[in-house]
């Protein structure tokens, strides 16, 4: 038995995940509870959950290799009931959405923006609505995880609206100690629409999952940006230039310049004095003649390296940004007929 246990520690996770097929004690032995968490102590390092709009989602390493191919359970019916507009009979304009745990309950909860699609409608404010995933209601999966929607029980809160018009190029929000920010659209932020909306240029609004309540109160690098480029840069050129990311607990702000191709990361380091630091400028390797779309950081790595979806023209790829180095390699280039790509990290079993 003590041989077996070993030869089985040593196969990849989708062998052993067939040899339970052999027979009853094998298939006992690869749940066992002491089995799984040997495997996993054998394989440290964090995956990615690669989702290319199908039904299947890819566990990457950080090498890029596709170690594991999950088939999801969600249906394309239940995906759209999580995200349509709530009694509404029309196509949406615009869908931000943000996903996030509340750490004084546990409870996980989903917000959603929506903006109007018809003309005429387009001078009303966005409809800010929020779902809470609730133990023993049928939105819960074994151990406690969120599991699909279902329609039936439906339980969307219509709360207030955005205190102005988001970033139509930034449609997920980034959850950061329970509270999701946004990007306004900047538009917005020149100066002859300051006093309409009564925002600062700098402002991140952002929507506090537990009080489910928005707030202005965080100012973002904007006008330091716009300093440091000696005047090469206004506001306007920072239209679908900005993303926003969370790095081990902190928010970062992503700015594309796409005049001398880099990628700036600025991150939060003290939010009651609303102090951020540029600790990355990051030289992108883009082909002349290619578009910088978008840079997502998704993962810092013990060792300081950085794991970026990158967005080039209609293609995305994985990427990985070595500090040290300053220079950026290939990992995955994300192909799909689907127009919606999403990577997120992974934290559960190889044998699940």
């Amino acid at each position: 038995m003590e041989l077996l246990i070993e030869i089985l520690l040593l196969l990849p996770a989708k062998e052993v995940c067939r040899v339970r097929a052999v027979c009853p004690s094998w298939r006992s032995l690869t749940y066992d509870p002491l089995f799984v968490p040997a495997y996993a102590a054998r394989r440290r390092g964090p995956l990615l959950a690669v989702h290319r709009g199908n039904a299947c989602i890819d566990l990457v390493d950080v090498s890029g290799d596709v170690v594991k191919r999950i088939r999801t359970n969600m249906e394309s019916h239940e995906l759209k009931d999580l995200t349509q507009l709530s009694g509404a009979g029309f196509p949406v304009w615009n869908l931000w959405i943000a996903f996030g745990q509340v750490a004084s309950t546990g409870e996980y909860k989903l917000v959603r923006i929506v903006e109007d699609s018809i003309f005429e409608r387009v001078g009303e404010d966005p409809v800010c609505e929020v779902f809470t995933f609730r133990e023993g209601t049928g939105h819960w999966g074994k151990k406690g995880n969120p599991a699909a929607y279902r329609g039936r029980n439906r339980q969307w809160r219509q709360r207030e609206h955005p205190p102005a018009r988001l970033d139509p190029s930034c449609t997920n929000g980034v959850t950061v100690k329970g509270d999701a920010y946004f990007l306004f659209a900047r538009w917005q932020l020149e100066e002859s629409y300051i006093d309409i909306f009564n925002i600062e240029p700098d402002c991140i609004p952002s929507f506090n999952l537990e009080m489910e309540q928005w707030s202005v109160s965080l100012k973002g690098p904007f006008s330091r940006i716009l300093e440091e480029s000696d005047g090469m840069l206004s506001y306007s050129d920072l239209v679908d230039r900005l993303m926003l990311g969370e790095l081990k607990d902190s928010l970062v702000t992503v700015h594309c310049n796409n005049q001398i191709s880099t990628t700036d990361l600025w991150f939060l380091m003290d939010f009651e004095n609303r102090v951020w630091s540029k600790q990355h400028i990051i030289q992108m390797d883009i082909i002349p003649g290619e578009l910088l779309v978008g840079v997502q950081p998704l993962l810092e790595l013990d060792e300081g390296g950085i794991i970026l979806l990158v967005q080039i023209g209609s293609r995305d790829v994985l990427q990985f940004y070595n500090p040290g180095a300053n220079n950026v390699t290939n990992l995955l280039d994300i192909t799909t007929s689907s127009s919606y790509v999403g990577v997120g990290i992974y934290t559960g079993s190889f044998l699940c």
